[in-house]
């Protein structure tokens, strides 16, 4: 993710500095966004605890951008 939506030099590339970034986004300036997860049923059988922490973030974060009134969507394949 950290390369697809460009995140800047200070990603910390852990749990928390992916939330970080998701939460701000700032350097894309879109009105909304939407993030295609490739793959997730894979991850998710390789590592189920690796997505399911992905997956709690993701759902945070949407919910957090909606409470701010922006639209960030995922979705799966």
């Amino acid at each position: 993710m950290a390369g697809a939506l460009a995140f800047p030099e200070w990603f910390g590339h852990n749990w928390d500095a992916l939330a970080e970034c998701l939460g701000d986004l700032s350097w894309l300036e879109a009105p909304g966004d939407l993030l295609v997860v490739e793959e997730a049923r894979q991850l998710h059988d390789q590592s189920p605890a690796t997505w399911n922490t992905a997956a709690e973030i993701l759902a945070q974060t949407c919910a957090d951008w909606r409470s701010r009134n922006k639209a960030f969507w995922v979705l799966t394949t």
